[in-house]
């Protein structure tokens, strides 16, 4: 789940949780052991952001065309992560 539906006293549903979770669903495409890394680490509240950050930095050493766009669908800030519309953009331009 997204940090913010799962950290804030007031969970914050919006468009930006999807992406974080095409973020996730991109990793396990692209990595699968990236993925396995991150569902088997602790999500406690105290050590999440720190998780989020090591695994942010991991997908940018797989040399793939979709790691950056992956790296900024996981960003702990919802306002950092890209619109659907420019993942889309950035999604079908890393495969061409």
């Amino acid at each position: 789940m997204a940090p913010e539906t799962e950290f804030e006293e007031e969970r914050l549903y919006s468009p930006k949780n999807d992406m974080f979770s095409l973020g996730i669903l991109l990793l396990e495409v692209v990595d699968k052991d990236l993925h396995e890394k991150w569902t088997d680490c602790d999500h406690g509240s105290k050590v999440y952001k720190k998780n989020l950050e090591d695994l942010r930095n991991d997908v940018m050493k797989v040399a793939h065309p979709l790691s950056p766009l992956i790296r900024d669908l996981l960003s702990y800030n919802p306002e950092d992560r890209p619109s659907a519309e420019q993942a889309e953009t950035r999604f079908l331009a890393a495969l061409v």
